[in-house]
């Protein structure tokens, strides 16, 4: 019994000890902030978009110099995923046949995101309660859209609730493609010991 409860207080210690490191999901690139993504997706609410064009900046936080990712790989320069919020998000809209991507589906923020690895350099980007107005049809969508990363660009085959009548839509669905624009770009979890 004794050395069942000394081994289950140096367990405690050892998970409490700052040597023991959790690793953390981030973004970087050769090329620094911004890391922007571009392709076009297809969009469809009621009305069928054919070809928006869409642009996902992420402007940070920038996490240089706060110890993280000090090793090469990883660069310094990143950002944590899960600090990222909607002030440091821009997604834009625009073209599409009939043209009406930007008046059709206007950006208005999120909760948070995540980053599930699946392989080194892919996995899946997350935003959570994604809210999009849609100006050319009724109530908006809100929810959870995930972007598959293969380490080449965001792919993009999900739906949005409608924001006033989930399960009952109209809903909005996405498919496309966003490629990053520094072909550097990097996810990853490996490396980052911050805790």
């Amino acid at each position: 019994m004794k050395n069942i409860i000394l081994s289950a207080m140096a367990t405690a210690s050892l998970l409490a000890s700052p040597s023991v490191m959790a690793s953390e999901a981030y973004i970087t690139a050769t090329g620094g902030l911004p890391y922007s993504f571009t392709g076009t997706f297809d969009v469809f609410k009621g009305i069928n978009i054919v070809g928006c064009n869409v642009v996902l900046t992420v402007t940070g936080p920038d996490g240089t110099g706060d110890g993280k990712h000090a090793a090469t790989p990883p660069r310094a320069s990143h950002v944590d995923i899960a600090s990222i919020g909607s002030s440091n998000v821009t997604l834009s809209f625009s073209g599409g046949t009939p043209a009406a991507c930007a008046a059709g589906v206007q950006y208005v923020g999120f909760s948070s995101v995540s980053y599930t690895p699946t392989a080194y350099n892919n996995g899946v980007l997350t935003f959570h309660n994604l809210n999009l107005n849609t100006p050319l049809t009724p109530n908006g969508c809100y929810g959870d859209l995930p972007l598959t990363w293969d380490g080449v660009k965001l792919s993009a085959s999900g739906t949005l609730p409608d924001r006033a009548n989930p399960g009952v839509g109209p809903d909005c669905h996405f498919t496309g493609d966003l490629y990053a624009d520094d072909t550097s770009t990097l996810f990853s979890v490996s490396g980052d010991f911050d805790h």
